[in-house]
């Protein structure tokens, strides 16, 4: 049991939160089935569960703030408001999507995947150094 724990978190660490549920799961069968004992892990077993769960709705929030491309119905009929609140929204859409993005990478501190975001929308906010330097850091790591 305390090996499927271990599983469930590392595979949090590194973003892969449906591993990480599957691991759960069998800890779940193993308890209800008679097999171990969960009572003195419990509060790791529920830990693990809602950080997987806050993962997946960090990474869902972000995909969706980041895929919204739709600005039509948030603008004016006035032209220069057109323009202004266009590039508010898409400032706003890559800000939100970079906040759920830090969210879920202090859960899931070693995705690369979610490095690979995070970067991606530091450069789309014109923080270029930001985001030259994860990038070339996961370089960095990915040569080793």
């Amino acid at each position: 049991m305390c090996s499927y724990l271990r599983i469930s978190k590392c595979c949090i660490a590194l973003g892969d939160s449906v591993t990480a549920r599957q691991a759960l799961d069998k800890i779940a069968e193993m308890s209800s089935s008679g097999e171990v004992d969960v009572s003195s892990s419990a509060s790791a077993i529920k830990q693990e569960n809602s950080n997987a769960d806050a993962l997946d709705r960090f990474r869902a929030e972000a995909d969706t703030a980041f895929n919204a491309k739709d600005y039509r119905s948030v603008i004016r009929a006035n032209k220069k408001m057109k323009i202004q609140e266009k590039y508010f929204w898409f400032f706003y859409f890559f800000r939100k999507s970079l906040f759920c993005l830090d969210r879920a990478l202090t859960i899931s501190s070693e995705c690369r995947q979610l490095k690979i975001s995070r970067a991606e929308c530091l450069a789309l906010l014109g923080r270029y150094p930001e985001s030259q330097e994860l990038a070339n850091s996961l370089l960095r790591k990915d040569s080793k």
